[in-house]
C-alpha cells in the first residue's frame, strides 16, 4: 500500500491503476559498413587545396563557413566552405 493518505483515498475512490509492464528492447546491431572513398591520385587533393589557399590569399575567394570536430582519440577534422569568384 501507499504511505500517502491522499493516494490511498484516490485509490479507494477510483481504483488502483495498474502500471503497464515495462518493455525492454535489445539494441539493434549495425551490420552494414559505411562506404569508403577510394582515390587513385592522392596528390590531386593536395594540389586543389594549395590552389584554393592561393586564391584566398590573393582575395579571389573567401571562407564562408568553417567547422571543426575533435573526437575522443584527439583527431581533429576541419571542414571549410569556400566561395570562389571567377575573375
Amino acid at each position: 500500500m501507499t504511505s500517502n493518505p491522499l493516494l490511498q483515498k484516490y485509490d479507494e475512490l477510483y481504483g488502483k491503476k495498474e502500471e503497464p509492464p515495462e518493455i525492454v528492447e535489445e539494441p539493434k546491431k549495425i551490420t552494414t559498413k559505411p562506404p569508403s572513398f577510394i582515390t587513385y591520385d592522392t596528390d590531386s587533393g593536395n594540389d586543389s587545396f594549395l590552389q584554393i589557399a592561393e586564391k584566398i590569399k590573393n582575395g579571389e575567394a573567401k571562407v564562408s563557413y568553417m567547422s571543426m570536430e575533435i573526437d575522443i582519440m584527439s583527431r581533429t577534422s576541419i571542414t571549410f566552405e569556400v566561395q570562389v569568384w571567377d575573375t
